[in-house]
Parts: C-alpha cells; sequence; structure tokens
C-alpha cells in the first residue's frame, strides 16, 4: 500500500507522453490538471521534501546514506500515514480510475526526460512495474472481499497512524528480519520514485551515474517489496493470488515480472 499513491501519481503523469525526448519537463508543474489531482499534488510536494535530497548526492556513498537516512526519519514515517489516507480515498473512485495501464514505449519516452541512460529507463521501468502488480493485487483483494490489513483496520473504525506502525515493526526484532527488510524496501523504493518525481517536476536531467545508481535501486527494492506483499499473500489469502493470476494481474510465473 505504501508505494500506491506514487505509482498511481507516476503512471497517470506518463499519459501525455507525446513531448519529444530531451524537452523540459517543467511544464507538469504548472499544468492545472496535475494540480487539480490530489494525488499528484500530494505527491509532487513530498518529492520536493523527501525526494529532492537524493538527486543533490555527489557520489554513491553519499547517496546510499541520504537513502538510509531519510528512510528512517520521522518526515518519511510521517508521509507513509499520509500515503495510506490517500490510497484509501483513492479506492472511492470509480475502477476504471484505480489502475492506470501505460504502454511500456509512452512510459519509456516520459522517463527519458529525467534518466539519460537506457539501463536507468529499464531499470526505473521495471520497479514500476513491480510497484504496480502491487496495488493491483491489493485491487484484487478488495474485489474478492480480502482487504489488506489497512484496508481492514479503517472499516473497524478510526485509521491509527500507519507510519508509527510501520516504524515500529521495522524495529521489532520479533518479527521475521524478511519481513522487516521488505517493509525497508518498500520505503527505499517509494524514496527513489519520489527522486524521480521531483527531477521530473524541477525540469532536470540527472547524471548518468546518479540515474543509473538510483533507478538500479529502486528496482531492487521495489522487487524485495513485492516479493513480500506475494509471499504474504500466498500464505495469508491464497484465493486472491489465484484469481489475479487468472485475470492477468499477476504473471504466471509471478515471483518475477520480466518475462
Amino acid at each position: 500500500m505504501l508505494l500506491s499513491a506514487v505509482v498511481r501519481a507516476i503512471l497517470l503523469l506518463a499519459i501525455p507522453a507525446n513531448v519529444a525526448p530531451g524537452d523540459s519537463a517543467a511544464p507538469y508543474a504548472s499544468s492545472s490538471r496535475w494540480r487539480s489531482d490530489p494525488s499528484i499534488n500530494f505527491i509532487a510536494q513530498a518529492a520536493a521534501d523527501l525526494g529532492s535530497p537524493l538527486l543533490r548526492c555527489e557520489s554513491a556513498q553519499e547517496f546510499e546514506g541520504q537513502l538510509d537516512l531519510l528512510a528512517s526519519s520521522d518526515r518519511m514515517f510521517e508521509h507513509v500515514d499520509a500515503s495510506v489516507h490517500l490510497f484509501l480515498t483513492q479506492m472511492q473512485r470509480p475502477a476504471a480510475d484505480q489502475t492506470v495501464k501505460v504502454k511500456g514505449a509512452e512510459l519509456a519516452t516520459f522517463l527519458e526526460r529525467v534518466l539519460p541512460t537506457e539501463t536507468a529507463v529499464a531499470e526505473a521501468q521495471l520497479a514500476l512495474r513491480y510497484s504496480e502488480l502491487v496495488l493491483r493485487l491489493q485491487l484484487t483483494a478488495m474485489e474478492v472481499g480480502r482487504p489488506t490489513f489497512v484496508e481492514a483496520l479503517h472499516r473497524k473504525g478510526p485509521l491509527p497512524n500507519v507510519g508509527e506502525l510501520m516504524k515500529n515493526d521495522i524495529a521489532d526484532p520479533a518479527i521475521p528480519a524478511v519481513v522487516r527488510r521488505g517493509l525497508y524496501a518498500a520505503l527505499r523504493a517509494d524514496l527513489c520514485a519520489l527522486a524521480t518525481v521531483h527531477a521530473l517536476f524541477s525540469g532536470e536531467t540527472l547524471p548518468g551515474w546518479l540515474a543509473t545508481r538510483l533507478a538500479r535501486t529502486w528496482r531492487r527494492c521495489a522487487e524485495q517489496h513485492w516479493e513480500l506483499t506475494l509471499s504474504m499473500a500466498n500464505a495469508r489469502t491464497p484465493e486472491v493470488v489465484a484469481k489475479a493470476t487468472m485475470i492477468g494481474v499477476v504473471p504466471k510465473d509471478c515471483q518475477r515480472c520480466t518475462d
């Protein structure tokens, strides 16, 4: 659920990808269409706050240190809580608006505006695919009457601070290490996505080394989060995974989505 608002915003932004590669993406920031969409407005603000520090890094070591610092910050967990509330609001929209499909060529054109290497674009596309699969699996669970953990909490009454819950879970040694690593990977993937969004809105193209580092980290963390989500779904709600696979939401070789 963490990445749902970010992924939806990125896919929505990528729809009008008919601008030539290399053109400035700055018009997105002033577009009334994007300012009027609450999810994109929310993500743009979060990207400026949490994503922009990653774009100022001058070395791989600095990038990793800044990423870990941001992932464990109070600001990040506040963002998590706000993202969850936005996700729940989006779930009230018509089904057609809950998952946005963008053709690979369109998405590549969109990403090429900020990522100058083919490797970085390919890694970012795959990261988005993993994250979109998480979102689509969550939507399938809700459609078959098996809501996600947070949605179930929401139905019971006032929603607790999900960011605080996540922070506690990551620090809790009683929770399996693989789960804690998957949750932390989701935070890191979210930050990489936010950095990419900020680059888009500010109209800047990243240096090659930073673009590759950012996209590769994003893909690895998104993949780790997807595998955790799928594993937990298989253990708790196998019928959801079965239906998702049947209707094509999850690839038959569902541990990977590269085929």
